[in-house]
């Protein structure tokens, strides 16, 4: 019996690791994805790999904002004490 799941899953991760590596690995210069779109006019291949990173920097800029605050020192009793005044 076969688990599908568990094939779907392996089917997109393998589908999101030819996008990274067709975007972010240089050949000659330029991105595989990038050769691609200029042999075939389009900008499909580059856009895709812009998208699918996009996704993935938002989630790392939202971290980063948490992160600056968190790190910060705050005296959380005299934050209390002044927005209760």
């Amino acid at each position: 019996m076969r688990n599908y799941g568990s094939i779907a899953l392996c089917v997109i991760v393998v589908f999101l690791v030819i996008v990274y590596v067709g975007g972010a690995i240089p050949v000659r210069g330029a991105p595989v994805f990038y050769h691609m779109d200029e042999k075939l006019g389009t900008t499909a291949f580059m856009g895709t790999y812009y998208r699918i990173m996009s996704v993935f920097r938002k989630k790392e800029r939202q971290r980063e904002e948490a992160d600056t605050w968190t790190k910060s020192y705050q005296d959380f009793n005299k934050v209390l004490k002044n927005t209760s005044e």
